[in-house]
């Protein structure tokens, strides 16, 4: 557990300091600044999960299968964010600002730029950082997280005390710890690995990467249909609000991504993949329900205490979220073991079905119920993603309830092994 330890501990460390420039952005901008960052930041994840082809799944299940090619993977991949990303981030950029404003904000040349760029540098950051965790190195992965974190607050506190900062210097920062975070993996990457790139490996990530994408996509479209169709619905304040409720579940994010990178290795390795796989999921359970709990609960005082009375509302949406997060963070490990075996099929269904019901809900409730409504739509879609996710699994590992049920229990008690 020593490494899942320091890993967590990093990662908490870059939430807290996420956490930190967050709350002083959303003190100093309102809601509607707030609003329109986060809307930007949301159109650029959005942008790299299309772009990006799934082919960091596809290269995840190269590196499974073809251990004797993986020296020429990471610059081949490298070649490949280029290759996509800076064609990709150009068109979003002309296609944005040529709308002439009926995309408002992020028609402006500003918000077209930072959407434009921030879809080149989230596409070469989850790309990268999954090398590192296939390379077995997660407190690696998550210094750079810290460092990344830090780069932010650090930068924002800067503007505060010059009176500087803004919406668009809070992205230039943004965006500034993402480039760092990107430059230090690749020149890690390639001192590993010899610098010669080859076609194959890339063709064959991508190939195997498009499998899941349309999954992907739609998955895409669940974790951000909420925010981006509140803030059409009920406007950037109520985005602001509901931002604001988003960030307080980063400890839940935190735990599940630490405990997926640190066996992210082991899962594309070990003989029992599915017994290890019910074991990560016990895991998860004891570690993530209570310290959704403990969130939820401090949740309802931190909220008035340190954004102030405007973001109160989000006490309300909180604990709804929670339980979509619970759900969608305990099945993590499934959705490795999805992708180690090449069930495409399986990891797409549970992601069109998901979001087809969350935009539904968010569609029917926004309009009545606000924020609130939204919550409720996205915790519902989460936690069938999470059902859908376990059945398949369930059926695919063909070891049964009984066994898995036992090998569950033993992660639980904290027995991974």
């Amino acid at each position: 557990m020593g490494t899942v330890q320091v890993a967590t501990f990093l990662r908490l460390v870059a939430m807290a300091l996420s956490f930190a420039g967050g709350v002083v952005v959303a003190r100093e901008l309102g809601d509607e600044g707030r609003g329109y960052q986060q809307v930007i930041v949301s159109v650029g994840l959005f942008g790299s999960a299309i772009v990006g082809c799934s082919a960091e799944l596809g290269a995840s299940r190269f590196w499974a299968r073809y251990p004797e090619e993986r020296p020429a993977l990471p610059a081949s991949m490298i070649a490949g964010i280029l290759l996509l990303g800076v064609p990709a981030g150009g068109a979003v950029i002309l296609f944005l600002y040529l709308s002439h404003g009926s995309l408002v904000p992020i028609s402006s040349l500003p918000g077209a730029s930072f959407a434009g760029g921030l879809l080149l540098l989230y596409l070469a950051n989850t790309w990268l950082q999954r090398f590192l965790l296939l390379d077995g190195s997660p407190v690696l992965a998550s210094v750079l997280s810290a460092v990344e974190s830090a780069i932010v607050a650090g930068g924002v506190a800067v503007l505060v005390v010059a009176d500087l900062l803004t919406p668009y210097w809070a992205l230039v920062v943004i965006s500034s710890s993402l480039l760092f975070s990107t430059s230090v993996s690749v020149l890690i990457l390639l001192s590993r690995y010899p610098n010669r790139v080859s076609f194959p490996p890339f063709r064959s990530s991508l190939f195997v990467g498009l499998r899941f994408h349309s999954g992907q996509v739609a998955l895409a479209v669940l974790a951000r249909a909420d925010l981006v169709l509140l803030s059409a619905i009920s406007g950037l304040a109520a985005a602001g609000v509901y931002s604001v409720a988003v960030s307080i579940t980063a400890p839940i994010l935190v735990v599940g991504t630490s405990l997926t990178s640190v066996y992210l290795n082991r899962q594309f390795s070990d003989d029992r993949p599915a017994a290890f796989t019910a074991r990560l999921v016990g895991l998860s359970i004891v570690i993530m329900v209570p310290l959704a709990v403990v969130v939820a609960l401090g949740g309802s005082v931190l909220i008035p205490a340190v954004w102030g009375s405007q973001f109160a509302p989000a006490v309300g949406v909180l604990p709804i979220l929670m339980i979509g997060l619970c759900a969608t963070g305990v099945q993590r490990p499934i959705g490795q073991y999805l992708v180690r075996h090449g069930l495409a099929a399986a990891a797409n269904i549970r992601a069109f079905v998901a979001s087809v019901i969350c935009v539904v809900l968010i569609l029917v409730l926004g309009p009545r119920f606000g924020a609130m409504g939204v919550a409720v739509a996205s915790s519902t879609a989460w936690f069938v993603y999470a059902t859908i996710s376990f059945c398949h699994f369930v059926a695919h590992s063909s070891l049964g309830l009984q066994v898995i049920g036992r090998n569950v229990l033993q992660g639980i008690k904290l027995k991974v092994g």
